[in-house]
């Protein structure tokens, strides 16, 4: 028995998983990298641009919009199979992060420093729902 077989029966992995498991801890280690990324960035970018007395007021709006999101998910949930709503949830996730970045290069940079801590908690949120 090879060094990735034992290590596959010690996972409890069962033949023919091996690659879907690969796929899924590949997708899982993008996620953790991506959101460790925006947190270093969004709240030190925020403190930055508008002070630490700011945040409650990024706090409310992450209450806000974050239920707003989840409402939609839910309600996309119902509607969707769940294949085409993960497509859907990552879909969603790259190209709110591609806005923001956009948003952070062009004269609206204020605005979108304002959002990355709640881009941050939606990314959390809609992260934790794909693994």
């Amino acid at each position: 028995m090879t060094l990735r077989e034992r290590s596959l029966a010690v996972l409890g992995v069962q033949p023919g998983e091996a690659r879907l498991v690969g796929r899924m801890l590949l997708l899982y280690l993008v996620l953790i990298g991506a959101l460790v990324l925006i947190q270093s960035m969004a709240f030190g970018l925020f403190i930055a641009e508008f002070g630490s007395e700011r945040l409650p007021y990024a706090y409310l709006v992450i209450v806000g919009l974050a239920t707003l999101v989840s409402f939609g998910y839910l309600r996309l949930g119902a509607r969707v199979a769940f294949e085409r709503l993960l497509t859907v949830n990552l879909a969603f996730l790259a190209l709110g992060s591609l806005a923001l970045w956009a948003g952070l290069r062009s004269p609206l940079a204020g605005a979108a420093t304002f959002l990355l801590p709640v881009w941050f908690q939606i990314f959390v949120t809609l992260a934790n729902l794909v693994v």
